[in-house]
């Protein structure tokens, strides 16, 4: 299991895929290749149409697995493979933005989450506000951006707009693979 480490901060996601005839699992850490999804599938004795995603497990702020479970495996693999593209400082904003938008917000997606991997420079976090007693007064007039435990984080764009459509690149396209009957209404093409 690798995890990326931040001191307090761990960003990880984990599927755990079940054989539906023998109640056989694996865990398979995200992202994953085409071929590695197939071959853990494989060493459970699945394949199309006699396995499911039972459980997620993930530790990235504001995330639930739940949220997973109600999203395609090919947007959470895609949302993983971003995750790998952070720096350390990308993902203490990430996860202060994930909190701001988090107390306003009761209609959270994955989508949200992607979004933000390709438009970090959009947001802007003053780490220093706590310690710093002018700096938080001006913040505190300016009402520009929401105070995180990370510091305060300020977006160059509405907090609230709708994520972009994005297709999921098809080396982390799931989808076809594991049958469009776990989504339900999902494209098999993912643009989400």
């Amino acid at each position: 299991m690798k995890m990326q480490s931040l001191g307090r901060l761990t960003m990880h996601i984990e599927v755990l895929l079940e054989n539906t005839d023998s109640d056989r699992g694996i865990w398979v850490s995200l992202p994953a290749t085409r071929n590695r999804f197939e071959k853990a599938v494989a060493r459970i004795g699945g394949g199309r149409g006699n396995f499911v995603i039972a459980d997620y497990h993930v530790e990235i702020p504001c995330l639930s697995g739940s949220t997973l479970m109600r999203t395609p495996l090919a947007v959470v693999n895609h949302f993983a493979s971003r995750m790998k593209t952070m720096s350390e400082t990308d993902i203490v904003k990430f996860s202060a933005a994930l909190f701001a938008k988090y107390i306003g917000w009761s209609d959270y997606s994955v989508e949200q989450f992607i979004d933000f991997t390709y438009e970090k420079e959009q947001y802007t976090l003053l780490t220093k506000v706590y310690t710093d007693k002018k700096l938080r007064a001006a913040v505190k007039e300016s009402q520009m951006g929401v105070f995180a435990p990370q510091g305060y984080i300020i977006p160059k764009k509405d907090w609230y707009e709708t994520p972009k459509r994005r297709a999921v690149p098809a080396a982390l396209n799931l989808l076809g693979y594991i049958g469009e009957d776990l989504y339900g209404d999902w494209d098999n093409e993912i643009i989400f």
